[in-house]
């Protein structure tokens, strides 16, 4: 996990890249993060009338399977630091008409939430990247009532394929690219301190109030049409930050260099499939 002096301007710095790709999150013809925040609510066992806290929402993965399975009866409650997220949550809390979906901009370490006040808190693919994960898994213990459920997401090992071509685009940066993406030519681009493990993981789960921790890892293969499509989706998320801590003069021979390494990754049809495995981790509030 990065060791920032300034956790809160880390905290603004990771916001704000994701407020810059909200346009185009999960709008670039790749079923990614829907997915799997399918399988998060699925595993996360919420039904009918339960209240529930999405933290992290971005463009509303997690948002729509657990509006849909808490229905009219229940309540969801879902932030954002990003603006951008939050208004297509929103957009589509209202495109829907879920009068029982609030969408709010909020902090994942302290979010808007009275003690005992919710049935579950889910979050995907959110807690290693905060500064203060131990802060947020207390502020999710107090919200939950007793034997409420914690449910979130987190990447298992990556597809060490892809590390050069993260490798080449960032030998045209200055400096290190924040990390806030898989791949890397020495080490995981998401440093997930405590969660890089499922031992960690259940360590960490359990010192913060939690008992019948689960961490379950899933395989998936996420597949796209060449590499020009890899990289408009890489621009769409979180890994942006690594182009644009490339200077503008720089991008185009970035974008040659992972275009080469990318070529040598496709299949003769020129498809490239990218292995993903995911911990889903579930745990009851004590």
């Amino acid at each position: 996990m990065s060791t920032d002096a300034d956790p809160a301007e880390r905290k603004q710095r990771t916001a704000a890249v994701f407020d810059r790709a909200a346009a185009t999150y999960e709008a670039v013809d790749v079923e990614f993060f829907s997915r799997w925040g399918r399988r998060l609510v699925e595993l996360s066992g919420i039904g009918p009338g339960d209240r529930v806290l999405d933290v992290g929402c971005g463009s509303g993965a997690v948002l729509q399977p657990a509006a849909e399975a808490v229905g009219s009866s229940g309540r969801l409650t879902a932030i954002d630091l990003a603006p951008g997220m939050v208004r297509r949550c929103t957009e589509l809390a209202q495109s829907r008409g879920w009068d029982h979906v609030e969408v709010r901009e909020g902090d994942a370490e302290a979010p808007p939430a009275a003690d005992g006040s919710v049935d579950a808190v889910l979050a995907g693919l959110l807690v290693f990247f905060l500064p203060d994960p131990d802060a947020a898994l207390d502020a999710y213990r107090r919200a939950l009532v007793p034997g409420g459920r914690l449910a979130f997401s987190t990447f298992g090992e990556e597809d060490s394929r892809f590390r050069a071509v993260f490798a080449a685009i960032a030998a045209h940066s200055p400096a290190p690219p924040p990390r806030t993406a898989p791949g890397d030519d020495e080490e995981p681009r998401v440093d997930q301190g405590p969660f890089q493990t499922p031992d960690g993981i259940e360590a960490i789960v359990t010192r913060h109030g939690f008992e019948q921790v689960s961490v379950t890892t899933e395989a998936n293969e996420v597949r796209f049409d060449g590499p020009e499509h890899w990289i408009r989706w890489s621009w769409s998320h979180g890994a942006r930050a690594v182009w644009e801590s490339v200077p503008e003069e720089r991008r185009d021979a970035a974008h040659a260099d992972a275009v080469e390494v990318l070529s040598g990754l496709a299949s003769p049809s020129g498809e490239i499939v990218q292995r993903w495995n995911l911990r889903y981790t579930t745990a009851v509030r004590t």
